[in-house]
């Protein structure tokens, strides 16, 4: 019985160098037949490169890719609104106190790292809460719910560090995606 590696082995023989002047023959089929092969009266370049098994080897080697792509999303989460930390109710106001906010239009842009909470109003829109206590609006595109985004959203951070109208989308942790139509800022109304 062949020992089981003697197979895997196989392959390493055609590194092996044969000693100079040696052929390779076939095996042989009896006793009779273990005459050496004779000799080539000159070696040539072919027959001596052969004898090494380097053909073989040269035969099996593939060309060596050497490119490499590393990609990598950076996402932020932006969490809904949770008292009293991040309160979306008029600071410093008695709680008889009422103020009308109406939306005043504002840049396309605003920076993710400024909003602190979200929470969704009525209809498509997003209250969005800024580290500078400003209240901003976010307008989703049709066919989306603000309902959606109840516990909060990811976007995906641009090299500009912007969250901008008409070319971000929000993802929500249930899945939906939706682009951000506009922003508009919340202010008081004026003589209030």
């Amino acid at each position: 019985m062949m020992p089981p590696f003697l197979p895997l082995l196989a392959p390493l023989a055609l590194l092996v160098p044969l000693p100079a002047g040696t052929t390779v023959s076939e095996a042989p089929r009896s006793d009779s037949e273990l005459v050496p092969a004779p000799l080539p009266a000159q070696p040539t370049a072919a027959s001596r490169h052969a004898a090494t098994g380097w053909i073989a080897l040269e035969a099996m080697q593939t060309p060596v890719q050497q490119q490499v792509r590393i990609e990598h999303r950076v996402m932020i989460r932006v969490a809904p609104a949770t008292a009293p930390r991040t309160s979306f109710n008029n600071d410093g106001l008695r709680p008889d106190q009422q103020v009308r906010l109406f939306e005043r239009p504002m840049g396309r842009c605003l920076p993710v790292s400024t909003i602190t909470a979200v929470r969704p109003v009525a209809g498509n829109r997003l209250l969005l809460r800024l580290r500078d206590r400003r209240l901003v609006t976010a307008a989703l595109s049709r066919g989306c719910r603000a309902a959606d985004f109840y516990s909060g959203f990811y976007v995906e951070r641009r090299e500009d560090g912007m969250l901008c109208a008409d070319r971000d989308e929000l993802q929500s942790r249930t899945g939906a995606t939706c682009e951000v139509g506009s922003l508009r800022q919340l202010v008081a109304s004026p003589g209030e």
